[in-house]
Order: structure tokens, then C-alpha cells, then sequence
């Protein structure tokens, strides 16, 4: 609900945010990119804060791996893999905007 984000806003002085776009290993748009994007659209309307889309392919599987690596259980890699995944993305955004390399996927 948009109250939680606004108080995640103030909290901790949120100036924007990433959302994940899942995307077909073609690039191309899936059914789950427009549910993205509604979510952001939503985001947008409800803080007025920036959204951007970033290309989250591959995310779960790095996750998957790094977990497995760890010697997790299945169950426990399930329990832990999209907040990992999550991670990733951030982090595979931050460094593109370090970089100024292409990787946002705007409107």
C-alpha cells in the first residue's frame, strides 16, 4: 500500500526507484514486463518520485548459483533467492550508472 512506500520515502530519503523488468532472453517484453510497469506507473503516481527499468534477466539464476554454491538447501534457496536477486539487480544497476553504460530500460 502507498503509505508503506511513503514512509520508506522519509525514512530513509529515497530519491527514486528501480524496478525489475523481466524481459524474454530476445529482449522482447513479456506479459510479466507490463505487470512491471504498472507497478511502477502505480509507484510513480502514488510518491511522485523517479521509477526506472532495469533489465533483470538472469538475476534469479546468478542467485540460484550463489546460493547453491553456499551449500543451501533447496528450501533455503527458495526462501532466499528473489531478495538475492533483488541484490543483484541493484547492484547490476549502480554499476551501470557508474559506468554511464547502457542497461535502464526507460519508457
Amino acid at each position: 500500500d502507498a503509505r508503506r512506500f511513503c514512509r520508506l520515502i522519509e525514512q530513509e530519503a529515497v530519491v527514486g526507484f528501480v524496478v525489475g523488468l523481466p524481459v524474454h532472453s530476445s529482449g522482447d517484453e513479456s506479459q510479466k514486463s507490463q505487470e512491471a510497469r504498472r507497478f511502477g506507473d502505480w509507484l510513480h503516481q502514488e510518491t511522485g518520485l523517479p521509477v526506472t527499468y532495469f533489465d533483470e534477466r538472469y538475476t534469479s539464476v546468478q542467485a540460484d548459483q550463489i546460493l547453491g554454491d553456499a551449500g543451501l538447501t533447496k528450501k533455503r534457496r527458495r526462501e532466499r533467492r528473489d531478495m538475492l536477486a533483488a541484490q543483484i539487480l541493484l547492484a547490476a544497476f549502480l554499476d551501470s550508472q557508474r559506468q554511464s553504460s547502457p542497461g535502464a530500460l526507460d519508457d
